[in-house]
């Protein structure tokens, strides 16, 4: 019995020769039409779009002629939330979406597949000019180049998932955009000469910001256009009108031309630049998914695509966090824009892709943007503060920042030494310290010897937290000094973290929080006041490896600490070795677990662990708060 696969078909001669190569496989073919838009919406009249009525009537045509059954999905309420909401949500933040990417990965794919398998088909097939392909080696599916590189489309299909790419096929993938017209007259198509459709099917005008005010209701509010400087040259009409390397709309009459530079949606401001200042070498991609997983931080040359009509770059890429990679091309790059995808080829290769989450540092704007300046203007209302420091990323921009403002004299660092902190991190905080210039103490607290800590509730921040707060607000009678603060960011809010609450009783600051300060912008500032901790993991007390009711002893907590220093030796970067009392569980990051391929690693890791104490050694994926997630379960 052959094969069933539906078709989609948009209307246009590369899906219509799509089926049409199918059928002549010898596959039982089915077509499908997809409308994005309520019946009546002035949009689904748009003659040009692929979603649009002409699109549907052309299809059906195509399938009467190819005989073959054809069917009309409504799929208008998920391409409103996943295509509509997210493009509106990109420009209300600033950046410059792609919905085309968002309408393959949630709608025109994932739910297709749902529905072809509903109507007893076995797989779903598109006109789009790439091929799937399998790696034998990871036992995984992922996107090739086609055959007409001028016509390829393998950029927007980085995020298929898995189950997607095992029941797609792509017949366009060998094929040129010629030979594809030349087979539609050859089967006489009425489509053979259709031009091609539009980019974004629901903007037929390509007016984005006029669609922003007519659908999302954004109004038109006037902000500054600014230089690299902060000088005011000219106003606009609305930042969401804008996005970065524009150059026309500005109506700014200056010596040169100018471009965007950036965009700051809190206060609407435009920042623009000589052409040079568009072009930048590095950028921070997040929401990463791979095809092809990297062996590990990846050493060796890629490429790099910044946008559809963007030629594949040289570049290099390192491994952040297990979603997060730090892009940096060999060459300056021309507009690399906040909200566009940046996808990563190893020849024809996709090995996988990302979103452009933040400029490339040193942002020009960054020391400008109204988050850095309200944490500024919170701190200078403090006169003089005891900045709780850890030495992470986020209280050594909270200290820096308080030392930039209060000035040396008025500030006063103060790190905690005891049996739950790493000796390292003890050590990196003097030395961040001492690079800020600020006056730094160190003071021993004694969580250890406090029974409520030690038996290890979920409550045992609050007992540690508490012990430092306690020290913190006697310094506080000691040397005059108006405020505690400490590192909180907004991200900190959503997890369990019992520490607060003592914050909260000894009236600790959280300055990050007041400014709505999340975790990437504490990175991006941090990288450009030139922190060295700026990328740094996260590192909490050594007492957070131990699940919540098993006691802590401080020879559980040297155990994990010189087991954490083993594998941060081996150049391992997140780690975490979680104490279940004759067993160890070891974290890695994702890309990290990859080198254990190597057997003579793992096993010198195995043997050393052991050496500790532990019987039994087992490796999995790091994940943050995982035993928060047990303290859930368990209360489930």
């Amino acid at each position: 019995m052959p094969k069933k696969i539906l078709v989609a078909m948009s209307g246009g001669v590369d899906s219509s020769v799509a089926a049409v190569l199918l059928k002549e496989k010898g596959f039982e073919v089915g077509g499908a039409t997809i409308r994005i838009w309520p019946e009546g919406h002035c949009e689904e009249k748009n003659e040009n779009s692929c979603c649009g009525l002409r699109g549907v009537r052309d299809a059906q045509s195509v399938a009467l002629k190819l005989d073959i059954p054809h069917h009309v999905f409504n799929f208008s309420a998920p391409f409103q939330t996943g295509v509509i909401d997210y493009f509106a949500n990109e420009y209300k933040s600033g950046k410059t979406p792609n919905p085309c990417i968002a309408c393959n990965q949630y709608i025109k794919f994932t739910l297709l597949l749902e529905r072809a398998r509903l109507l007893g088909y076995d797989s779903i097939a598109t006109g789009h000019y790439a091929r799937v392909c399998f790696d034998q080696r990871s036992g995984r599916y992922y996107i090739s180049e086609s055959k007409d590189f001028s016509k390829d489309q393998s950029y927007v299909l980085f995020g298929l998932p898995q189950d997607v790419l095992a029941n797609l096929s792509l017949p366009l993938g060998d094929y040129t955009k010629k030979e594809v017209r030349e087979i539609a007259k050859k089967t006489k198509l009425k489509v053979a000469d259709k031009p091609d459709s539009q980019d974004i099917c629901f903007i037929p005008d390509h007016d984005y910001g006029k669609f922003l005010e007519r659908e999302r209701g954004m109004k038109p509010i006037t902000g500054p256009i600014v230089d690299l400087k902060g000088k005011k040259l000219g106003e606009h009409e609305g930042y969401y009108h804008y996005t970065i390397g524009q150059r026309k709309g500005l109506r700014v009459p200056f010596q040169f031309a100018l471009y965007v530079v950036a965009i700051d949606p809190e206060t609407n401001t435009v920042v623009v630049g000589p052409k040079a200042a568009v072009k930048k070498k590095e950028c921070l991609v997040g929401n990463v998914q791979w095809f092809l997983p990297p062996d590990s931080k990846i050493q060796k040359p890629i490429e790099a695509k910044i946008r559809a009509r963007h030629n594949k770059a040289p570049a290099k890429i390192e491994i952040v966090s297990n979603d997060e990679v730090k892009v940096v091309f060999d060459e300056p790059q021309d507009a690399i824009t906040p909200g566009q995808a940046c996808v990563f080829y190893d020849g024809t290769q996709v090995l996988g892709g990302g979103w452009i989450e933040k400029f490339p540092w040193p942002h020009p704007f960054a020391a400008g943007s109204a988050g850095y300046q309200k944490l500024k203007q919170i701190i200078s209302g403090y006169q003089s503060v005891v900045v709780a420091f850890s030495g992470g990323v986020d209280s050594a921009l909270l200290l820096r920042v308080a030392y930039d403002v209060l000035g040396r004299d008025s500030v006063l660092a103060v790190t905690a030494a005891s049996e739950s902190i790493a000796s390292r991190e003890l050590e990196e905080a003097k030395r961040i310290g001492k690079e800020i210039g600020v006056n730094h103490r160190i003071v021993s607290t004694m969580e250890i010897k406090n029974p409520n800590y030690i038996s290890n509730s979920n409550r045992r921040c609050y007992h540690c937290k508490g012990e430092l707060y306690k020290q913190l607000k006697d310094l506080l009678k000691e040397t005059g000094f108006r405020e505690i603060i400490c590192g909180t960011n907004m991200d900190d809010l959503s997890d369990f973290r019992p520490g607060h609450d003592a914050a909260s009783e000894y009236g600790v600051k959280n300055p990050l929080v007041e400014a709505g300060l999340h975790k990437h912008d504490v990175r991006a500032l941090s990288r450009e006041l030139g922190l060295p901790v700026w990328d740094k993991p996260a590192s909490p007390c050594l007492a957070s490896r131990i699940p919540y009711g098993s006691e802590i002893k401080p020879e559980k907590l040297r155990q994990i600490e010189n087991g954490e220093n083993f594998l941060k030796d081996l150049s391992f970067r997140e780690v975490r070795l979680r104490h279940f009392g004759q067993n160890a569980k070891i974290e890695l990051g994702e890309e990290e677990l990859n080198r254990l391929k190597d057997h003579e690693l793992r096993e010198k890791i195995i043997q050393f662990i052991r050496s500790l104490g532990f019987e039994t050694v087992v490796f999995e994926p790091f994940r943050s708060g995982n035993l928060n997630d047990k303290r859930t379960e368990n209360n489930q």
